[in-house]
């Protein structure tokens, strides 16, 4: 039996679906990764809500789907269906969603959604013996390593990935302190942010091995006439932050990438593991390296075979690239530590059948101009500045004791204000119920919410285990 972990991909399509008001089952729950399994309550009142009424008890609603253990013969039964889907082996993900609303036919009305997915659900998606004549071996992280931008690889959805691995590697065996997931195995993961000084370290970096493959000092490698001055973007770093969070030493989806200012959107990664916890964001290093790979790179057109063998120096090394952002996470998976590093570049180099940049003296024209630090580099003459780091933020703190926190409930196209000294009607319209627990969240408290998916989590995998 699996034990259980939070989704925010499937909390948010719950979220969504108990924004509806509606109280039968989402015929469209499944998700890109996976097919959805789901579990619906809805508990009313005709009596007005206090202050604190509104919120959702998840404790009592998950307890009453258990309870239908008593009902429970062996095989599928539309009376205990809500207990089978607790207890179901191979579930191991899931995410929930909460409203609470007015009905005039019957009162106030609290709505609660959860959503499920079981291990290998994403293999009634497709054909496995099609991809897996296709590809050799199981794509895992582990047999990834190397691949910059490899088109077979990363044009798959990060399900298929899943998927081949699962029926391959999974590790079925599991515990209440232990997890196996095909891909993300983490049981213990940490993301930091990466300061101002990291980022001017970071794009320094690549700025001076630009620099130096654009002079012509690189073996082997022509000078380069239109070279790029490089600036940190903070969305392509959002982008390569949020796929670190995956833990996954594996290519992201390049649709995934894209933001609506670059068609294509460049990727390379890097990963240290060791025995021992170290807090060191080593970027430099992994930069290093992905350069270092000059030496297997024949100047001339990229084709698929380079890309496998020196693709992250190929990335580096495109003309046309700007701009970049980092992510980073560390991560543990039984004994060994791990960090993860991915950068993101805009637009994408590696294009095939194209060399990475035109070989010859430096020579900036059209839209670009010398840059003023590199001497060998251009720069865009719209370019933002590089990061100062001396400049203060600037913040506001709010002392806890001025601090208030207004709750609201939605009485179908109104919202009744939930404060004690307070129960005037706000004369805003409201298209559809809004979900108590955004309401809070708006309002940055978001402790309660934490512990109740923490709370769930304990509370399934502890029926779990006593089943």
């Amino acid at each position: 039996m699996m034990e259980m972990v939070w989704d925010d991909e499937l909390a948010a399509t719950a979220q969504q679906w108990a924004n509806s008001c509606a109280e039968s089952h989402d015929t469209s729950r499944d998700i890109r990764r996976f097919a959805v399994g789901q579990n619906i309550a809805s508990a009313w009142t005709t009596k007005p809500p206090g202050p604190y009424e509104a919120s959702p008890n998840w404790r009592r609603q998950i307890a009453g789907w258990f309870s239908e253990v008593q009902y429970y013969r062996s095989g599928y039964s539309r009376t205990t269906g809500h207990y089978t889907q607790l207890v179901w082996g191979d579930t191991y993900l899931l995410g929930c969603g909460y409203s609470f609303y007015y009905d005039p036919a019957r009162g106030y009305i609290k709505n609660y959604v959860c959503n499920y997915v079981e291990i290998c659900s994403a293999t009634r998606h497709i054909n496995l013996d099609i991809l897996l004549a296709t590809f050799t071996g199981c794509l895992t992280p582990t047999n990834m390593l190397g691949f910059a931008q490899n088109e077979d690889i990363i044009i798959l959805e990060r399900f298929v990935l899943m998927s081949i691995d699962c029926l391959k590697n999974f590790d079925v065996t599991s515990s209440s302190t232990t997890f196996h997931f095909p891909i993300l195995k983490m049981i213990w993961n940490q993301t930091n942010e990466i300061d101002c000084n990291l980022k001017r370290e970071i794009v320094a970096t690549h700025n001076e091995i630009r620099q130096k493959i654009a002079q012509g000092s690189v073996p082997n490698q022509p000078p380069a006439v239109n070279m790029q001055e490089m600036y940190w973007d903070d969305e392509l770093a959002r982008k390569a932050q949020q796929w670190s969070h995956y833990c996954t030493f594996a290519h992201s989806n390049p649709i995934d990438r894209v933001d609506g200012r670059f068609n294509e959107v460049g990727e390379n990664l890097g990963q240290t593991k060791s025995k021992i916890l170290s807090e060191k964001k080593d970027f430099n290093k992994h930069i290093l390296k992905w350069f270092n790979e000059h030496e297997k790179f024949n100047y001339g057109p990229i084709i698929k075979s380079n890309l496998s063998i020196s693709g992250h120096y190929s990335q580096l090394a495109s003309a046309n690239t700007y701009m970049m952002g980092c992510g980073f996470s560390r991560f543990r998976i039984k004994n060994i530590y791990y960090r993860l590093y991915v950068c993101h570049y805009g637009p994408s180099g590696n294009k095939f059948d194209e060399p990475p940049y035109e070989a010859g003296n430096v020579d900036c024209k059209d839209e670009l101009e010398p840059s003023k630090i590199y001497p060998n580099l251009c720069t865009r003459r719209d370019s933002p500045p590089q990061l100062n780091c001396l400049m203060p933020n600037i913040t506001t703190t709010v002392k806890p004791e001025t601090m208030t926190t207004p709750q609201y409930i939605s009485t179908g196209r109104r919202f009744l204000n939930l404060l004690p000294d307070n129960s005037d009607v706000i004369n805003s319209e409201c298209k559809q119920c809004k979900p108590f627990a955004d309401i809070l969240r708006d309002d940055k408290i978001t402790n309660n919410i934490r512990i109740e998916k923490m709370f769930n989590l304990i509370l399934l995998n502890t029926w779990k285990l006593r089943e």
